[in-house]
């Protein structure tokens, strides 16, 4: 499609959100194309652009709505991604179980970071089935999704937590996309873990994070970088393993589980672990930059 360049088509009518999208995306070695002009048919207007990727606001830019629009633009253009960018977000929310149904389309609220617009369109470029949502909240299936790997990796080592950890949109952080807690005793270090912003480096999940090797914790209050130890104890958990998610040599997600006992470290355990989250990749890379419900 047309140059070197990717060519990036943005759908929306506010003209000063427009002029900032062509400078940065001209900054960042895209060709901003701007097809909406008055009495054209947007959908129309997208298939003659012959573009690689499509931003659409939800609101302002056709009579049928952004969501109507979007669903013409998929019946017209199968394979064309598309990011859904608004400053609407009660809209996105309100309408995220449906837009993930969508295929080559994911989501970023406005107002957003550079970084975070870059990344979800390479994402798209690279041909995701279905992205989910950047720098908004996820729809429940993917929600759902993290929940039962932990669950079945939790169940079957006999772990009383597990948590998985992404890359934060606050630069250096982590945060905790998923919980899965055995019994209601635990759901409240589940909650305090969901509310942390780790700094890459601190506690279990943020040093796997940067060394890229698993740990075992044999008992954490010797633990001296342990910024969720007061509510570990208070539930009785008093060990954890943690391993990295690795795709392409990226280390995209930690997955953590603690427990109640004062677990010596098992090899046979640690191979079973790295063996139950081999295939969370897709799912971690889908979920960074989700904001999951921290209740």
């Amino acid at each position: 499609m047309g140059g070197s360049r990717p060519r990036v088509a943005v759908l929306d009518d506010d003209e000063t959100f427009a002029e900032l999208m062509q400078a940065i995306l001209e900054e960042e070695g895209y060709d901003h194309v701007s097809p909406l002009s008055s009495g054209t048919d947007p959908v129309e207007a997208l298939a003659a652009a012959h573009v690689d990727v499509a931003v659409l606001d939800l609101r302002g830019v056709s009579e049928e709505g952004g969501l109507g629009l979007l669903n013409r633009i998929r019946s017209r253009l199968q394979d064309l991604p598309i990011l859904v960018c608004s400053a609407d977000v009660l809209a996105m929310r309100r309408h995220a179980a449906e837009i993930a149904t969508i295929p080559h389309v994911a989501t970023l609220e406005k107002p957003f970071r550079i970084d975070a617009l870059t990344g979800a369109l390479l994402r798209l470029r690279e041909g995701a089935s279905q992205a989910t949502a950047v720098g908004g909240r996820t729809g429940r299936p993917a929600a759902v999704a993290l929940e039962h790997l932990l669950e079945r990796t939790a169940r079957s080592l006999r772990w009383a937590v597990a948590e998985a950890w992404i890359a934060d949109l606050g630069p250096g952080l982590l945060r905790c996309a998923a919980g899965w807690a055995s019994s209601d005793e635990f759901q409240s270090f589940v909650r305090v873990s969901r509310r942390t912003r780790l700094p890459i480096g601190s506690g279990v999940p943020g040093r796997v994070w940067v060394s890229g090797r698993a740990a075992w914790i044999t008992d954490l209050a010797s633990d001296m970088n342990r910024p969720r130890l007061r509510t570990a104890q208070r539930v009785g958990l008093v060990s954890a393993a943690a391993v990295p998610v690795v795709d392409g040599g990226e280390v995209v997600g930690v997955v953590a589980a603690y427990d109640t006992r004062r677990r010596p470290h098992d090899a046979a355990v640690m191979d079973r672990l790295h063996g139950a989250v081999e295939g969370a990749a897709p799912i971690l890379r889908a979920a960074a930059g989700l904001q999951l419900d921290p209740s």
